[in-house]
């Protein structure tokens, strides 16, 4: 292998192989009775254009045919940093709690590694750390994921899909059993669902008109549209709202509330006595 010549490897980026370029190598040739070279190169994706350290030994003491007639040495490849086969890691990790991040990264760690009976266990891990993070107790692993979704923190269907990883971590623990690669890659992406749905999606609201069931999430909307609305201006809940009023969960018992804050004093910019017309509260901004 030399400078400017292309390699078939593993791209971390694009998790899978794809065709490099050779940007800088060096190449050990070993004893001519048996040729075995090494070669270390810093190799560049034509995909994505990430950049990586690669290690290769191709042994001419045995040769693989290609076709009829050619044939080329066995050749092993090991690439930095390493990555997963068909597998694109979490970029969002810093939004993970740190009693669940820290298993995460020490398990994917080991799957990187091949460490096939840790990978069990560091998944099973992440798991009862996912339940230590939501508060959740219990006597076992099985009592605590039927907890998360009997509370709604996840829904059945994913309940059933944690079992699996359960089984498979009682499997590396009790019988020093290795997962099979397979089995990890699926059991990993089952946990990548899981910490998106509980962790990471939170910040979608940003982006995404998400249901609002709490009247922390209804007062920010409220502040919002207060800072835009002209001083002696007049509203219905519903008003002040407009379209997002779609995404209150119980209009009912948000208005409620809005009405005994707004009655108490606890918005210094509406006025406080709340008028009745045509059956409807009627607020009144009064400060900006």
């Amino acid at each position: 292998m030399k400078k400017d010549d292309k390699v078939f490897c593993m791209c971390k980026n694009c998790a899978g192989k794809r065709n490099h370029d050779v940007m800088y190598s060096y190449t050990e040739e070993t004893n001519p009775e048996y040729r075995i070279d090494i070669s270390y190169a810093i190799i560049k994706c034509r995909g994505c254009n990430n950049i990586s350290f690669l290690r290769q030994v191709e042994d001419y003491e045995v040769m693989i045919p290609i076709d009829e007639e050619k044939y080329e040495p066995e050749t092993t490849q090991e690439i930095y940093p390493k990555s997963i086969e068909d597998y694109k890691e979490n970029r969002d990790i810093y939004l993970i709690p740190e009693i669940v991040r820290k298993i995460y990264m020490e398990t994917i760690s080991a799957i990187k590694n091949g460490q096939s009976i840790i990978s069990g266990i560091g998944l099973r891990a992440i798991i009862e750390a996912i339940c230590n993070d939501k508060d959740i107790k219990g006597r076992d692993l099985k009592f605590r994921i039927n907890k998360l979704a009997s509370l709604g923190i996840i829904a059945r269907d994913d309940a059933r899909r944690l079992h699996a990883i359960r089984f498979l971590g009682n499997d590396a623990v009790h019988d020093i059993k290795p997962a099979k690669k397979d089995s990890i890659i699926i059991a990993l992406n089952i946990i990548d669902h899981t910490i998106q749905s509980l962790y990471t999606f939170n910040d979608s609201g940003e982006y995404l008109e998400l249901p609002i069931n709490e009247y922390i999430d209804l007062e920010k909307l409220i502040l919002l549209a207060l800072k835009k609305m002209s001083i002696g201006t007049k509203f219905t809940f519903a008003g002040i709202l407009g379209k997002d009023i779609r995404r209150v969960e119980d209009v009912e018992i948000m208005e409620k509330e809005f009405f005994e804050k707004v009655k108490c004093g606890n918005y210094k910019e509406i006025n406080s006595q709340v008028t009745l017309e045509n059956n409807k509260n009627k607020y009144e901004k009064i400060m900006a």
